[in-house]
């Protein structure tokens, strides 16, 4: 009977971690600078993220520029797994001193809601966690590329037309259906495309 028990503690220990997707870093060790991530070309990122949910990669080096890439009014976000207790400096290249021992949240992908959550279990809205910038680059199919030297506000935190804190204009969202790096013609904000809440069973 102990046995038994046991079994099925492992069994919903195991269920539990995936169902919930924490993105923390692996290898402390590793402390190159950071450069663009480049992922695998965009129809296969969309593809693997209408299929699975969001694409998350963590951080080499421990620190907290952790993301997860999901499709939000079909463009590429690539979203901060992480929330500052106080917000660091938008817009700008970041120093590792600006970065180093802040203290924080750590986001996490909850594969049953397909929602994000915080530190706390709370839901929390895609608008509302800052951005990493996106671009598509190379031939065609464009890879698609995750800049992690810069965090952009959130899209909620923004009005009219979208600057960085330093008064610029922030890149170009890129566009997952018509793979051009442009922002799309239709509807604006349909909302998070992730894979359907089937796929967690």
């Amino acid at each position: 009977m102990l046995v038994l028990a046991a079994g099925f503690a492992v069994i919903a220990a195991l269920f539990v971690a995936y169902l919930f997707v924490e993105v923390v870093g692996t290898n402390p060790d590793d402390t190159g600078p950071y450069e663009p991530f480049r992922l695998t070309n965009a129809p296969e990122v969309a593809a693997k993220i209408a299929s699975e949910g969001p694409v998350c990669v963590a951080d080499p080096t421990g620190g907290i520029r952790s993301f997860c890439v999901a499709l939000y009014a079909d463009d590429f976000v690539a979203v901060h797994m992480f929330i500052p207790d106080e917000p660091l400096p938008y817009g700008v290249p970041l120093t590792e001193e600006q970065v180093e021992g802040v203290p924080g949240c750590v986001v996490a992908w909850n594969r049953r809601t397909n929602q994000f959550v915080d530190c706390d279990g709370e839901e929390v809205a895609i608008v509302d966690l800052a951005r990493f910038p996106t671009y598509l680059a190379g031939q065609d199919p464009r890879d698609l590329y995750v800049d992690v030297r810069q965090i952009n506000p959130p899209m909620s935190a923004e009005a009219g037309p979208e600057t960085d804190s330093a008064g610029g204009t922030e890149s170009p969202p890129t566009t997952a259906v018509a793979q051009t790096g442009r922002a799309p013609s239709g509807e604006a904000d349909t909302g998070l495309t992730s894979a359907p809440s089937s796929t967690s069973s």
